[in-house]
C-alpha cells in the first residue's frame, strides 16, 4: 500500500510535472516568440540607430572638417593679428616718441607763449601810447595838409607865372638867335668882299657835283663810291655827331658837342642857320619829309623841333629817362616821329598833340632809327650789333637780325628803293641789309 501510495504520489508528481513543463513549454513559446520579437526589434532599432550614428558620423565629420578649416583661418588670423600688433606696438612706441617731442615743443611753445604774452602786453601799452602820439601827429598833419593845400594854390600861381617867364624868355632867345644870325650872315658877307680867295673857293665848289659825295643806295648795293675829298668845313667844336641831308640833298644838318644845330649849304660853302635850345650834347638831327622843320634829341632827355625858316622852337617832347640818342620822322604820316634812347626805349610822337602814342622796351640800348618806305615798320640799331624790326601800330617785334655788327651800330639809312638798309658800325664796317630776306647783300670793311 505504500509503494502504491508512493507511485500515486509519484504519479501526480508526474502529472504535476508535466502539467507545469507543458506550462513551461507554453511559457517557453511565449518568451521565446517574445524574445524574437525583441530581438528583431532590437536589431530595428540597431539598425535604425547605425543609420543615425553614420549620419551623426558624417555630419560631425563635415562638422569636424568646418571646424579644422575654420580652425586653420582663425590661425592665420591669429598670426595677421600678431604681426599687425607688432606693428601697432612698434608704432605705438615712435608715437610715444613723437609725443614726447611734441610735450617738449609744447613746453617750448607755452614758453614762448609767455613770452609773446609779455611782448603783447608791452606792445599794448605801446600802443596806447602811439594811439595818444598819433592823435596828436594827426591834428597836426590836418595842420600840414591845410597849408599843403595852401602852398599848392602858391605853387600853381608861381608855376603859371614861371611860364609865362620861360615863353618871354624863349622868345628873347630866338629874337636873340635872329640878331646872332644877322650878325654872322653880315660878317660872313663882309668876309666874302674882303677875301678873294674865299670868293675862289666859293666859285669852285659851286662847280662840284655834291650827289656824287652822297651814298647811293638800291638794290644793287652801293653804285658809286666817294674816291677822294671835295669839301671840308668845321661844323661843331668838340665834336660833330650827327649828319643829316634835307629832301632834295641842297642842305645839310649838323649837331655835337656845343650844344647846337648847324645848317650848311656845301655847294656855297656856308652856313646857313643855327638853331640853339638844347641843354646839353645833341646827339642826333634829322629834316622832316617837307624840310619845314628840324628835328633833334639829345643828352637832355628831351627833343626839340625848329622851324627852319624862323630858328624857332615849336615843340619840346619829353619822356626819356636818358640821354635820347636818334631819332626819325615818318615819310608816309609826317605828323608822327620816333625816337630811342638809351633808356632802353623807342617812343612813338604824334607832332600835332605833342605827346607819345606809344613806348617799346627793347632788350639793348637803340642807337640808330629809320622807318621803312612805307612807314609801317620801325628798323632800329642796337648797342649789342643786332637790328631789330617793330610794327609801329602795335608795338611788337616782326623781326630781328642777331649780329649783323660785332660792336655797335652807329647809323641806319634807308636805300630809295625802300628795299634795302645801310647799317654802320664801330666794328669799321658797312653793310647792306636786304629787308625781303633779311640777309646781308654786301659788305663795306675799312682794313685799317
Amino acid at each position: 500500500g505504500k509503494l502504491q501510495r508512493s507511485a500515486r504520489e509519484m504519479q501526480q508528481r508526474l502529472s504535476a510535472l508535466e502539467k507545469l513543463l507543458l506550462d513551461a513549454t507554453e511559457s517557453k513559446k511565449v518568451l521565446e516568440s517574445e524574445l524574437e520579437k525583441r530581438i528583431h526589434a532590437v536589431h530595428v532599432e540597431a539598425e535604425k540607430e547605425a543609420s543615425k550614428n553614420e549620419e551623426l558620423s558624417a555630419s560631425m565629420q563635415t562638422e569636424l572638417n568646418a571646424t579644422y578649416k575654420k580652425n586653420a583661418e582663425v590661425c592665420e588670423q591669429l598670426l595677421n593679428t600678431k604681426e599687425d600688433l607688432q606693428a601697432t606696438q612698434s608704432h605705438l612706441k615712435s608715437t610715444q616718441l613723437q609725443l614726447q617731442e611734441r610735450d617738449l615743443e609744447l613746453a617750448a611753445a607755452q614758453k614762448h607763449l609767455a613770452e609773446v604774452m609779455c611782448s603783447i602786453d608791452e606792445e599794448r601799452a605801446a600802443k596806447a601810447l602811439t594811439q595818444v602820439e598819433l592823435e596828436s601827429r594827426q591834428m597836426e598833419s590836418d595842420k600840414a595838409v591845410d597849408k599843403c593845400t595852401r602852398l599848392e594854390r602858391e605853387n600853381s600861381k608861381l608855376v603859371d607865372q614861371l611860364l609865362q617867364l620861360k615863353l618871354k624868355e624863349a622868345q628873347k632867345l630866338n629874337e636873340a638867335n635872329e640878331i646872332y644870325e644877322d650878325v654872322v650872315r653880315s660878317a660872313e658877307k663882309m668876309q666874302r668882299v674882303t677875301s678873294s680867295g674865299l670868293d675862289h673857293l666859293s666859285a669852285s665848289a659851286g662847280k662840284l657835283d655834291l650827289k656824287g659825295c652822297a651814298r647811293q643806295a638800291g638794290d644793287n648795293g652801293l653804285t658809286r663810291q666817294p674816291s677822294k675829298l671835295q669839301l671840308k668845313f668845321l661844323a661843331n667844336p668838340g665834336g660833330t655827331y650827327a649828319l643829316s641831308w634835307n629832301s632834295i640833298g641842297s642842305r645839310l644838318a649838323s649837331c655835337g658837342a656845343d650844344k647846337e644845330i648847324q645848317v650848311w649849304e656845301p655847294g656855297r660853302a656856308g652856313q646857313v642857320g643855327v638853331y640853339r635850345g638844347s641843354m646839353q650834347t645833341v646827339m642826333d638831327v634829322t629834316f622832316s619829309p617837307d624840310d619845314t622843320l628840324l628835328m633833334a634829341g639829345g643828352s637832355d632827355k628831351a627833343i626839340r623841333l625848329w622851324d627852319v625858316e624862323s630858328a624857332r622852337i615849336k615843340h619840346t617832347l619829353t619822356g626819356h629817362s636818358d640821354k635820347v640818342s636818334a631819332v626819325c620822322f615818318n615819310v608816309v604820316n609826317p605828323h608822327l616821329a620816333v625816337s630811342a634812347g638809351a633808356d632802353r626805349c623807342i617812343k612813338v610822337w604824334d607832332l600835332v598833340k605833342g605827346y607819345c602814342l606809344r613806348s617799346i622796351m627793347c632788350h639793348s640800348t637803340c642807337t640808330a632809327l629809320c622807318l621803312t618806305i612805307d612807314g609801317s615798320t620801325i628798323c632800329s640799331g642796337h648797342f649789342d650789333g643786332s637790328a631789330r624790326f617793330w610794327d609801329l601800330r602795335s608795338g611788337r617785334q616782326s623781326n630781328e637780325v642777331t649780329g649783323l655788327h660785332t660792336h655797335q651800330l652807329t647809323s641806319l639809312a634807308l636805300s630809295p628803293s625802300g628795299n634795302e638798309i645801310l647799317s654802320n658800325s664801330r666794328d669799321n664796317a658797312l653793310k647792306l641789309l636786304d629787308l625781303r630776306s633779311f640777309q646781308v647783300n654786301r659788305v663795306l670793311k675799312n682794313a685799317g
